[in-house]
């Protein structure tokens, strides 16, 4: 007789997390899952798993109260919620369009596809909510009294991306407190891994196509938070099995503890560069090249990957801690940053990326 599997629900499917989340998901053999992925548009690469998979648009209310994605949501024991607009230069309003209307749209579908398990099952009514959120809501980190900075600390930005990363993990809790739903947060740090073309990966594929040389930008003291994408979503899918951490917000970020010089060093070795140890540019004429990089873009009629949160975020001291995940048991794949970013350079080598 064969093992039944655990039906879950992966959104945002389709994007760079998502899609190791499902491939994740399907490794797994104590316990195995039911995949089901959902997304704006079902990717194209002819690798990506066939599950089933629906098309749809969690600003749209009525994408999730239609029927087929109803049905769905009924026997989900897990959803998983990476989906989101991750962009520094986004609007703000399409930010919390997407980060905190999208994900109150995506609980309220729960509510409703609960309704007829509610009458004969009151138990088994709600799923566990993973629910990605950012570590970087602390800001500059420098309006907290210690670091590394911890859980219970208070969030602080003016960022309109990190604002609405804030916004959607207290709408997310709410629905604990307020409805029932088991919820749980897990604050990723610089996401970065095989497939990334944004965020930390910048930096790698910047330095390896010649683009920008490998030296530091400020000091280079300052800490950067890192975690490989494998270990954010084994971690998603470890807190999904503990009782504990529903109605609770867990920092996913490695041991590494390595600051901006570290790392910038190791991604120059990793294409066989010198490190400019000597050359230390000011964030200001990093800021510079950005605006013309921008411009120049724009003349061209092509989108540019730089904008200034990106600048903002390799000056800030992001240290973060995650003793409260460790505590729970969880092991990381890839504790040591470093280790991390030879096997993501080496993909992107194979990969013919650089």
């Amino acid at each position: 007789m064969s093992e039944e599997k655990i039906p879950v629900l992966v959104t945002g499917a389709a994007g760079f997390t998502g899609q190791h989340q499902v491939k994740y998901l399907l490794s797994c053999t104590d316990p195995k899952y039911e995949v089901i992925g959902t997304d704006l548009k079902k990717p194209t690469d002819p690798h990506y798993p066939p599950i089933p998979f629906l098309e749809k648009d969690i600003t749209k209310s009525d994408d999730l109260y239609a029927k087929d994605f109803q049905e769905i949501l009924e026997p989900a024991k897990v959803i998983f919620h990476p989906a989101g607009l991750f962009n520094y230069s986004a609007p703000p309003q399409k930010l919390l369009q997407v980060n905190v209307l999208g994900t109150q749209n995506l609980f309220n579908a729960i509510l409703r596809s609960r309704r007829p398990v509610l009458e004969s099952s009151p138990k088994e009514a709600n799923p566990r909510v993973i629910v990605w959120g950012a570590a970087g809501i602390f800001g500059h980190f420098d309006h907290l009294a210690r670091l590394p900075a911890t859980e219970d600390m208070l969030p602080k930005t003016d960022n309109p991306y990190l604002l609405s990363k804030w916004l959607q993990e207290r709408e997310a809790l709410n629905y604990w407190e307020d409805h029932g739903i088991p919820v749980t947060v897990i604050r990723p740090s610089a996401i970065y891994g095989p497939g990334s073309n944004y965020g930390m990966a910048l930096s790698i594929l910047l330095i390896g196509r010649g683009i920008l040389p490998p030296m530091t930008v400020g000091n280079g003291k300052n800490h950067a938070g890192l975690v490989h994408v494998e270990d954010v979503v084994r971690a998603a899918e470890f807190l999904s099995r503990h009782s504990k951490a529903v109605g609770e917000v867990f920092q996913v970020t490695d041991d590494g503890n390595y600051t901006i010089e570290n790392i910038t060093r190791c991604i120059a070795h990793g294409f066989g560069l010198p490190f400019i140890s000597w050359l230390k540019i000011p964030p200001f004429v990093l800021h510079k090249i950005v605006d013309w990089a921008n411009k120049k873009s724009k003349k061209l009629g092509v989108n540019t990957a730089l904008d200034h949160q990106l600048v903002d975020l390799i000056t800030t001291n992001s240290w973060i801690s995650n003793e409260k995940l460790k505590s729970f048991g969880y092991e990381f794949k890839y504790p040591d940053s470093l280790d991390g970013l030879r096997q993501t350079i080496a993909w992107y080598k194979e990969e013919k990326w650089v």
